[in-house]
Order: structure tokens, then sequence, then C-alpha cells
């Protein structure tokens, strides 16, 4: 209890406007225990609802309590209730070394498919081989909100490797959601091995959602061949895809130095 009340002492220091109460506190901070921190610190983001208090003590937990934390209080913030505690908690993980990633292959796992896209948030600023696999085994989620988030961190990460398994996931997709995503993430890293085969595919596509995400894979891998489509696109859709279509045509045409406009 006597520990309880020095956290929230030095805590209430914190948030006053003076630098030196504030250093002083967080100096105290980092003598207390981190498990009693950090238990201290997560009932205040539950019970506070003052957001300036709670950015303060994400960043306590963020700089001083969470170097310490043990994995298994980790699991418990991101896996909390309260917003706040699990965005904040995204957030440092995204900035944490790799020994958290056998709790994020575990947690990518778990029941609850919110937890298992929160996975996929925080493994999107980590390059190692070891967070890749784990956003690459959620491409065969059951749910299609963690299917859809994991080819769009594959796409943000930029995994090159990774265009052969998201062209598959656009073969075999009925959701349409997905397949624009993977249409986007395939331009996104810049590669798609079966580009031609793709863009015969949905070369006669015309439901919007997809159009709008093919115009955009037409710009990175479209041939000059191809302009005549993007103007097929705007005689039929109009000024709703005008602009999509200017800026495939100017990455098409960018690419190749010998293109001949027409004068029409």
């Amino acid at each position: 209890m006597e520990k309880t009340m020095e956290i929230k002492t030095c805590i209430a220091n914190i948030c006053q406007d003076d630098p030196a109460l504030q250093l002083e506190a967080i100096e105290a901070l980092r003598e207390i225990d981190f498990n009693n921190l950090t238990e201290c610190l997560l009932k205040i983001l539950e019970s506070n609802p003052d957001v300036s208090v709670k950015e303060k003590v994400f960043l306590l937990l963020k700089n001083v309590a969470f170097p310490r934390t043990n994995i298994y209080q980790v699991e418990r913030m991101f896996k909390s209730d309260e917003p706040f505690i699990r965005n904040a908690t995204i957030e440092i993980l995204r900035q944490a070394d790799a020994d958290f990633l056998s709790t994020m292959s575990r947690l990518s796992q778990d029941p609850d498919k919110d937890i298992r896209k929160f996975v996929l948030d925080t493994l999107v600023e980590h390059s190692s081989r070891e967070a890749i696999q784990i956003v690459e085994t959620c491409l065969n989620d059951p749910a299609s909100v963690v299917r859809q988030a994991a080819v769009e961190s594959l796409g943000n990460m930029g995994v090159r490797n990774a265009a052969p398994a998201i062209e598959k996931q656009l073969e075999v997709e009925s959701n349409l959601m997905i397949q624009c995503t993977c249409l986007e993430s395939l331009a996104n890293m810049n590669y798609s091995p079966n580009s031609t085969a793709i863009i015969d595919k949905f070369s006669k596509e015309h439901n919007p959602m997809i159009m709008f995400s093919f115009v955009r894979y037409l710009g990175t891998f479209g041939i000059p061949e191809h302009l005549a489509l993007l103007e097929k696109f705007v005689e039929e859709k109009g000024s709703m895809i005008l602009q999509q279509v200017a800026t495939a045509a100017t990455g098409i045409i960018n690419r190749h130095d010998d293109v001949v406009l027409s004068d029409r």
C-alpha cells in the first residue's frame, strides 16, 4: 500500500508543470519494483478519464516501466478492454526488440480476431524473418479482417518475397475488400511476378470498388498497350475515376520512354 501511494505521488508530481519536480519523480520511479509500477500505471489508465494524465502515464509505461515489464503484463495490456491501453501497447511494441516475438506468435492464434489483428498492427514496424513469418501465417486466418490486415501489412512492410503468396490470395479470395488490398499491396511493394495474368483477369472488371485498386495496380505494372484500357475506364466511369487513371497513365508513361500519345 505504501509503495502504491509512493507511485501515485510520483505520478501526480509528473503531471505538474515543475520540471525539477517531474525529473525527481521520474528518477524515483526508476527505483520502484517494475511489477508494482506497471500495475499502478495500468490502474490509472483504466480509471482516470483525463486524457492528459493518460498520455503522461503512457510515456512512463514506454520509457520507465516497459523495459522491465514481464511479458505476461505486456499480454494483459495487449488484451485490455480499454482502447487507449491497447493502442499504447501496440505503439510500445512497435519499437521493442525481438524478445516479444514468441508472445506475438502465440497471440496471433488467439480466439479473439481483434487480438489477432492487433498483432499485425504491432508487427508492421518489424522486418525480421520471424515477424514476417507470423504475418504470412495470418494470410490463412478464418477471419476476413485478419487476412486483409495480413495482406496490407506485407505490402506496407515491402516484403517482396511474399508477392507470390499475395497473388495466390488474390486468386482464391472471394472477399472484394481483400482483393482490393491484394492489388494495392502488390503495387506498394512494386513487385508482382504474375502481373500479366492478373491484368488480363481484371481488365474486364466493372465493379467500382475493384476498379479503383486495379487502376492503381495497372499504374505500377502496366505497359503502354494498357493506356487504351485506362481510356476505356474513363469512358465507363467518367470523372469518378479520372484522377486515378491520370496517375496510373503517368506511371506507365514514366516507365516507358518510347510511348507515343495519340492526338485524340
